[in-house]
């Protein structure tokens, strides 16, 4: 998805209910970065605390796109409701129109 909706759209949306500039950017960045994380690093905190990133980011003309560990991954936890529909657990995962998860 572009940086127009992910990035601007959530700013709007969350300025339009109150929250300020500073954390209306915060929660923007955060919905981009869904579509920009391309290193598959972590922060250890002093802590002992740990941020594993995700890598989420993928090209849409690739062969892995369709595959069952791409929807695991990326489709499913950032993106899209599965379907929950066909005899095979993969074609439950599949996005449907107007589909009802129960």
């Amino acid at each position: 998805m572009q940086k127009d909706f992910h990035f601007y759209s959530i700013y709007v949306l969350c300025r339009c209910n109150g929250m300020s500039p500073e954390n209306s950017k915060k929660v923007a960045y955060a919905s981009q970065h869904t579509d920009d994380a391309k290193y598959d690093h972590a922060l250890n905190f002093e802590n002992g605390g740990r941020f594993q990133q995700f890598l989420s980011a993928h090209k849409f003309i690739h062969p892995d796109v369709f595959s069952l560990d791409t929807q695991y991954k990326i489709y499913v936890p950032f993106h899209f409701i599965p379907g929950n529909q066909g005899d095979r657990f993969q074609e439950h995962m599949v996005c449907r129109q107007n589909n009802s998860i129960i």
